[in-house]
């Protein structure tokens, strides 16, 4: 398929075409849930966070433009040809469906969705941090980690990391305020037992 429309001006007739084709291409390979990662060039098909409704996909592409570098649509049924590729990863590589992965893979991106035969970086050596080097985010990664795998208390199945995402999930979705979650949460706090 000719993806040479994807670099082109959202206006042209040829971007449009192109979209249109790419959006077929999506419905046809689509998984039945009815969202699809967004490629436009905001987007980028980095999460769970990013797959919309088709038409929310064809108001994207139209007004940001389509992701450049996302040239093998393997987010929406297109197979590398290399043998160790299996389809859909996330940005890391990982195969997760794990919301909070996919959370700190959004934290800590990583540049992907180009075709693997197409990138040629060479793999550099582990070294040591070097001294001087800012390492707030080496912090800000292990303290989301940890906050992953800490369960809300003992014998609790939910981590911290995926309280707080639902949370703030209900949040958005109830269009509350930062002062009414944190109001909300001080009551909760206050009605369970002492160190919880």
């Amino acid at each position: 398929m000719d993806k040479s429309w994807i670099s082109l001006p959202r206006y042209h007739r040829k971007y449009a075409e192109g979209v249109w084709d790419f959006m077929q291409y999506a419905q046809a390979n689509a998984d039945g849930s009815g969202m699809f990662y967004c490629p436009c060039k905001m987007c980028k098909c980095r999460s769970d966070m990013h797959r919309f409704p088709l038409g929310t996909v064809w108001d994207h592409l139209k007004s940001n433009g389509f992701w450049e570098r996302y040239t093998c649509w393997i987010y929406h049924g297109e197979t590398s040809s290399r043998p160790h590729d299996h389809g859909q990863f996330d940005e890391t590589g990982s195969t997760s469906n794990d919301p909070t992965t996919t959370f700190i893979n959004d934290m800590f991106p990583h540049d992907n969705g180009v075709c693997p035969e197409r990138q040629h970086i060479p793999q550099a050596p582990m070294q040591a941090v070097p001294r001087g080097v800012n390492t707030a985010g080496i912090a800000k990664y292990n303290r989301l980690i940890a906050f992953q795998q800490t369960p809300l208390c003992p014998g609790h199945e939910k981590t911290v990391l995926q309280c707080v995402m639902e949370v703030m999930h209900i949040k958005v979705d109830t269009k509350s305020t930062v002062t009414a979650v944190d109001r909300y949460l001080q009551y909760a706090a206050s009605l369970l037992p002492d160190g919880h």
